[in-house]
């Protein structure tokens, strides 16, 4: 059985996320982390620190892009970015469209507070 990760919807958990099992794709150490921090705080943190892959044991699954991952769990619309004035507002994403040689990346806006996801070839 395979679970999901309540911070980055990483999809193939071995463990529930519980009694310390840390994700491989975001390093959230379950019971810990989340212990005094919201799974949204943390998922921020996540994003604003680049959604970095984090294990070096695990491997990312093939053409692994973490905005992506965020959308298939349904978090996308969860995503909170910081606008000008320093508060917070709600960011909702579309669905993605999946092509071949297509990636979607997060963008920010420096000026403003315009995020979206965006696809590229």
């Amino acid at each position: 059985m395979k679970y999901t990760c309540p911070v980055c919807g990483y999809s193939k958990l071995t463990k529930p996320p519980e009694d310390y099992y840390i994700c491989p794709c975001c390093g959230t150490e379950f019971e810990n982390d989340d212990s005094e921090v919201s799974h949204a705080e943390l998922r921020d943190s996540w994003l604003s620190a680049g959604a970095p892959w984090f294990s070096q044991a695990t491997r990312p699954p093939p053409y692994w892009n973490p905005y992506v991952q965020l959308l298939r769990a349904g978090y996308g619309h969860k995503v909170k970015t910081q606008n000008t004035q320093s508060s917070t507002q709600e960011l909702r994403l579309a669905a993605p469209v999946y092509r071949s040689g297509m990636t979607h990346v997060y963008v920010q806006s420096e000026t403003s507070s315009n995020s979206r996801i965006e696809a590229r070839v």
